[in-house]
C-alpha cells in the first residue's frame, strides 16, 4: 500500500463518490477512493437505477411482442429463462464498474476496499484487508449512499417480504405481487414483475403515483398501468403484514381525505407464496 496520506479522501464510490474523486484527481490532487464493496458503482451502478433499466430494458421487448398483434404481427408466447435473464443483468453491472475502475486506474485515484471511520478531523480509520489502519487526509467527501427504507412493521423474516434489492435480483417470478410504494422505484419493479407474468396490485398512500411528476404526465402513465395492473390502490397505506400459510395478509386503511377518520379494514392476500417488495422512500 502506497503512502497513506491524501489531499483528499472520498468514501463511497457511488456516482457521487467517484466523479468527486475524478475530478479531484483532474486538478492534481492525491485521492483516495474507499469503498466497502468489492465493486465500485455505489447503489446506482449495482442495486438500483442501472440493473432496473436493463430489466425494463428486456421486459418491453415482451410488450412490444405482445402489442404488435394490433400491427397484425404475431409472435408465439416467449418462453423467458430467468437465469439467462440474471446473468445478462449481472453481465452489463460488471463490464460498467470495470469501466469505473478503468477511470479511476488511469487518474492515479487509489481505490481502498474498506469501511472507514473518522477518527478526528484528519485521520480516518479504516477497516479493511491488506489496507492501513489509518489513513490521513487534508479534506473528506462524505458520498455514502443509501439504502432502502423498511419500516419495523415490515420487516418479516420471510423469504415473501422483499425490498427493491431483492426484487431486482428476481428470485422467482411470482403468480401474485403486492407492490408497496407507487414511487418510481415501485413502478419500476411492478412493470417488471408484470411484464414477467405476476399479476400486480400496486399500494401508494398519497393521492396519485409520482407525486412528484407533473400530473400531466403522470396521467397518461397511470392510464396504461391501470390496464396492465390488477390494482392501483391511492390514498392507501399498510398498517401491517401477518405472516400465513397460504400467503401473506396486508392491513390497509384509506388515508382520510377529510378530518374524520376511516376504520382499517384487513385485506387478505387470496396469494400463495406470494413476495411484497417495499419501495418506500
Amino acid at each position: 500500500m502506497a503512502e497513506s496520506r491524501y489531499d483528499v479522501a472520498v468514501i463511497g464510490a457511488g456516482p457521487g463518490g467517484y466523479a468527486a474523486a475524478f475530478q479531484a484527481a483532474d486538478l492534481g490532487l492525491r485521492t483516495a477512493l474507499i469503498e466497502e464493496d468489492s465493486q465500485l458503482g455505489g447503489t446506482c451502478l449495482l442495486r438500483g437505477c442501472i440493473p432496473s433499466k436493463a430489466l425494463l430494458h428486456a421486459t418491453r421487448l415482451l410488450t412490444d411482442a405482445d402489442e404488435a398483434a394490433v400491427w397484425g404481427i404475431h409472435f408465439g408466447k416467449p418462453r423467458v429463462d430467468l437465469e439467462a435473464f440474471r446473468d445478462r443483468v449481472s453481465a452489463i453491472i460488471g463490464k460498467l464498474t470495470k469501466g469505473v475502475r478503468t477511470l479511476a486506474d488511469s487518474r492515479k485515484v487509489e481505490v481502498i476496499r474498506a469501511g472507514a471511520r473518522f477518527k478526528d478531523a484528519t485521520t480516518l480509520q479504516l477497516s479493511g484487508a491488506n489496507t492501513p489502519s489509518e489513513l490521513s487526509f487534508g479534506y473528506a467527501i462524505i458520498a455514502t449512499g443509501s439504502t432502502p427504507v423498511m419500516p419495523d412493521w415490515l420487516r418479516l423474516s420471510d423469504p415473501r417480504m422483499m425490498d427493491s434489492t431483492s426484487a431486482l435480483r428476481l428470485p422467482d417470478i411470482p403468480p401474485r405481487l403486492l407492490v408497496i410504494g407507487g414511487g418510481y422505484i415501485g413502478l419500476e419493479l411492478g412493470t417488471v414483475y408484470q411484464a414477467l407474468g405476476s399479476e400486480v396490485t400496486m399500494v401508494e398512500a398519497l393521492p396519485r403515483l409520482l407525486n412528484n411528476v407533473d400530473a400531466d404526465l403522470v396521467r397518461p402513465l397511470h392510464q396504461r398501468l391501470l390496464r396492465q395492473f390488477k390494482a392501483i390502490k391511492l390514498n392507501t397505506t399498510v398498517e401491517k403484514l401477518d405472516v400465513r400459510a397460504e400467503g401473506l395478509a396486508a392491513t390497509f386503511s384509506q388515508t382520510p381525505r377529510r378530518p374524520a377518520p376511516r376504520p382499517s379494514t384487513a385485506y387478505s392476500l387470496p396469494w400463495d407464496a406470494d413476495p411484497v417488495p417495499a419501495s418506500l422512500g
